[in-house]
């Protein structure tokens, strides 16, 4: 995708109309170590002084993206201060233009997530978005999974050899989760740490919102609890800024949600890996980290314990 195709799509906007730029690819695709703009192009968008972030989405958004409940979710976050406003979104090409953040803005990285003040200024982020108001969109991680993995035998995609035991599992947390009831609240869906921008002064604010759906807000907090603590202390203590207390009920939930989110994101980059033109994305290497992940925590003496204190 080149500066032809930026210029097409901007064409699209009224107030863009003649007007002169320069386009620079501000984020090329990556999928690991750190996945970061997979399902789309970022363009950096110079007119004179001013600078815009265009986001337009790649080759696989058609397979696993909902452009114009993405570009919904994203105006409602920004409009409630968790994300960049929103400045323009065009509903059949999915693209979609912010501000460019820049002066000392920077993506979160694993280690970024680590540190207690990010983190309670993630999940500060969340609970605000969480209180607000519903997405239109309703969807859990199990539909998620249920979904990739149909996608898979579809496509003839090779999974690991122990993906049915895997799925198992997820189903018996699917059961669980459904059998004690949760509230719905507007989630991000998507806790990966280049989801996250850290500024200068120490804020954050949330990117990407494919994903966002109105689901359980543990789902939201577990995916990113997996992305950032692989032992459980410093994640019992983000549960604590976001909710008063650790409720061992709740964390158990939050843990199990994301192995969950592990198999959606694994199985989903396997498709990826079979049907993307894009060979120098590794998708093959991020479903494997993930994978690796699902299997770990499925493994892991204390999955059963909280399978049955949910």
């Amino acid at each position: 995708m080149g500066e032809p195709v930026v210029k097409d799509i901007l064409a699209r906007a009224p107030e863009w109309s003649g007007r002169r730029f320069t386009s620079t690819l501000a984020v090329p695709p990556v999928a690991s170590p750190m996945q970061r703009g997979v399902d789309s192009y970022g363009w950096l968008i110079e007119n004179g002084s001013e600078r815009y972030f265009l986001k337009v989405p790649g080759e696989e958004a058609a397979l696993f993206v909902d452009t114009s409940a993405s570009a919904e979710a994203a105006a409602q976050a920004g409009a409630l201060g968790v994300a960049p406003p929103v400045l323009w979104a065009d509903a059949e090409t999915g693209a979609a233009l912010w501000p460019y953040l820049c002066e000392g803005w920077r993506t979160a990285g694993l280690a970024d997530l680590e540190n207690p003040a990010v983190m309670a200024k993630v999940v500060e982020a969340k609970r605000r978005l969480h209180q607000g108001p519903f997405f239109a969109r309703t969807r859990s991680v199990f539909d998620l999974v249920e979904r990739y993995s149909a996608m898979a035998a579809e496509e003839g995609v090779t999974l690991p050899d122990d993906y049915s035991w895997m799925l198992r599992n997820v189903r018996d947390i699917a059961q669980a989760i459904g059998a004690t009831g949760f509230d719905l609240a507007a989630c991000h869906g998507d806790g990966i740490s280049s989801n996250v921008m850290i500024g200068p002064d120490g804020g954050v604010l949330l990117v990407d919102w494919d994903e966002a759906v109105s689901a359980d807000p543990y789902w939201d907090l577990g995916s990113v609890f997996a992305e950032a603590f692989p032992f459980d202390p410093p994640a019992r203590a983000a549960l604590e800024h976001y909710a008063g207390r650790c409720d061992e009920a709740v964390f158990a939930r939050c843990r199990l949600y994301g192995i969950a989110d592990d198999l959606a994101w694994a199985t989903r980059s396997m498709i990826a890996t079979a049907v993307s033109p894009r060979v120098d994305v590794e998708f093959f290497k991020y479903a494997q980290w993930r994978f690796l992940r699902c299997r770990m925590s499925l493994r892991d003496r204390g999955f059963e314990e909280r399978l049955r204190s949910l």
